[in-house]
């Protein structure tokens, strides 16, 4: 009987050891659940298809009141110049041969040095001409022109001040669209891919006020007017890294 009793003590002891390990484990567990953790926010891009509508015109030559300005791209003509039946801007265009093509509104009257710039571009194995023109503070159209079997296209358009940057540093250049607008500011990003643009809103997609590009790679984003709430996003592959 007394070796039962034994038995029995160390029985209960063992249990109660045991027990014991597992509230030490228990606790263990609990105190790392309890502690931050630092995710990295990945926010996916919604892009949609670009329809590009071409507004090209061949005109006669009676329809130009004066030609301001001629840029010889190889053999063509790049020209901004009025219009008889438009007295309230210039336009812009290109003579190709002995062809005359309108290209619409370059910007408004004004002083014509500060309200266009012209540029020729290599991009996407393509040799483009860029024109940007004002037609207002914050509304600055900028076209890209392609001339193919000496005939020009437009190859894009877009409604604001643009730049052209490899920002998901995959060896490709996006372009990029800043339009201004007071304290809000927007910005879009337009891949080039099969022959055909796409393109995102960065404001519409973040539900954001403001979205400003830093250091041609970084997006300052900004919810409200407050400038302490604001987050830094990296763009990669059609997706934003948010920069702790």
């Amino acid at each position: 009987m007394k070796f039962i009793k034994l038995v029995g003590v160390a029985t209960l002891t063992f249990a109660i050891l045991i027990t014991n390990t597992a509230c030490e484990k228990s606790l263990k567990i609990k105190d790392i659940s309890n502690q931050p953790v630092v995710e990295e926010q990945i926010v996916p891009l919604q892009f949609k298809d670009v329809i590009i509508e071409n507004t090209i015109n061949e005109i006669n030559e009676n329809k130009i009141q004066e030609i301001l300005k001629q840029h010889n791209v190889g053999d063509n003509k790049f020209i901004i110049f009025t219009d008889k039946e438009d007295t309230d801007n210039f336009h812009s265009g290109v003579i190709i041969g002995n062809k005359i093509y309108d290209f619409g509104i370059v910007s408004m009257i004004g002083n014509l040095d500060e309200l266009y710039s012209l540029q020729e571009l290599g991009i996407y194995e393509k040799h483009l001409v860029k024109i940007q023109g004002a037609m207002g503070a914050n509304y600055a159209p900028t076209n890209y022109y392609l001339i193919d079997n000496n005939v020009p296209q437009l190859f894009l358009h877009t409604e604001g001040h643009t730049q052209e940057l490899d920002i998901d540093k995959d060896g490709v250049k996006e372009i990029v669209t800043s339009v201004p607008g007071g304290v809000a500011t927007s910005i879009e990003i337009y891949e080039y891919n099969n022959e055909n643009f796409s393109m995102v809103d960065i404001n519409e997609n973040l539900k954001a006020l403001s979205v400003h590009l830093e250091d041609n790679n970084i997006i300052n984003v900004y919810f409200n007017d407050q400038q302490s709430n604001s987050k830094k996003f990296e763009y990669t592959e059609k997706e934003l890294r948010e920069i702790k």
